[in-house]
């Protein structure tokens, strides 16, 4: 329980942590933008085999 409360602190923390918690939510966004972005770097090149397939079968 000491873990979760570590890293999951209270919605509405004390003054002194407000800048701390803003800079986490930050660098979440960042995370999920980077994996959006390794996601579609992914996906592209399926993306354009499957079209020059298509194009080949015609």
């Amino acid at each position: 329980m000491n873990l979760c409360q570590d890293t999951f602190p209270s919605i509405h923390p004390p003054f002194p942590f407000k800048q701390t918690q803003h800079q986490v939510y930050i660098i979440l966004t960042e995370i999920l933008l980077l994996r959006l972005h390794l996601l579609l770097l992914l996906l592209s090149p399926v993306t354009t085999n499957t079209a020059t397939h298509q194009s080949i079968n015609q």
